[in-house]
């Protein structure tokens, strides 16, 4: 049975469904009837991003992510590839030089005893370091002709310091503590970063990347006598700097590369290149600065 209905335009109510116009109105009652029995258009629903369209982005993001990481892998590898091609180089050069020299224990011994004649003169445990300086000039230094960069002189291989024996007051003793680099040490007594090497001379125990806590280093004051260590000690060949490392005793290749370079995996590489070569005390070698 079909429901009664209301007149829209007058407002009259129980019309009967089988009247087609309004008895109070006249209106037309059919077209609203019409009107009344369509379906009401459902209302569309705003939609968030797909999940695949997330996925999507977060798979790109990721791939970028290894990517990025895999480029500067590949970097890092190809400059510790160069370092260690350098060393080699440098390191053949020493061994042949070493070899070729048949004076060279005669100029190791004559070195000792002009190391001990200025032990004698100089007073106290930082006059040893000053006696080693003095006597600079007369040190086995590895003869690295093969391995030398071209443009570097004979000459500039065996450059000495002016001989002077240094006493405890020449020297500060700063204690380090974790935080410090030789890089932060020399910029902050020398005046420039670049001149860390020449803390070397005086302590031989440092390395460059881990000083550690509470280690005690002696610090020269004279800045003029430490640029002029720094430029008779120090080499350029291009953009690549290259020290002249004093050998002490109980150094070998493995220690000195642990000295020098960052990762330990390098100072392996390095001491396992098979040389046949033995470092002896006050002989010198060039090392290549990172």
């Amino acid at each position: 049975m079909t429901s009664e209905t209301s007149c829209p335009v007058c407002g009259l109510e129980h019309i009967h469904p089988d009247k087609a116009k309004c008895p109070q109105c006249d209106a037309d009652l059919t077209c609203f009837r019409i009107l009344d029995s369509l379906p009401d258009e459902p209302v569309r629903e705003v939609k968030g991003p797909r999940a695949w369209i997330i996925a999507f982005y977060a798979i790109a993001m990721v791939i970028c992510l290894v990517t990025a990481i895999t480029v500067f892998q590949y970097y890092q590898f190809r400059r510790i590839e160069s370092l260690l091609m350098d060393q080699q180089k440098y390191l053949s050069g020493c061994v042949t030089g070493i070899n070729a020299s048949p004076e060279h224990s005669v100029q190791s011994q004559q070195w000792h005893s002009g190391a001990q004649n200025s032990k004698i003169e100089a007073a106290g445990q930082f006059d040893k370091q000053g006696a080693q300086l003095s006597a600079l000039s007369t040190r086995s230094t590895c003869n690295a002709t093969e391995g030398r960069p071209s443009g570097v002189s004979e000459r500039r291989q065996y450059a000495g310091i002016l001989p002077v024996v240094l006493g405890e007051t020449d020297f500060w003793v700063y204690d380090a503590i974790e935080t410090d680099t030789l890089w932060d040490i020399s910029e902050r007594y020398y005046g420039s970063g670049r001149y860390y090497p020449v803390l070397f001379e005086h302590n031989p125990h440092l390395r460059i990347y881990e000083i550690g806590d509470g280690v005690r280093i002696k610090i020269l004051k004279d800045t003029k006598l430490v640029r002029d260590i720094y430029f008779k000690m120090s080499m350029t060949d291009g953009d690549r700097t290259y020290w002249n490392y004093a050998v002490v005793k109980g150094d070998t290749l493995r220690s000195v590369a642990g000295k020098f370079y960052r990762t330990e995996e390098m100072a392996k590489q390095i001491s396992n290149l098979k040389l046949d070569v033995r470092l002896q005390p006050g002989q010198r070698i060039w090392m290549l600065l990172e």
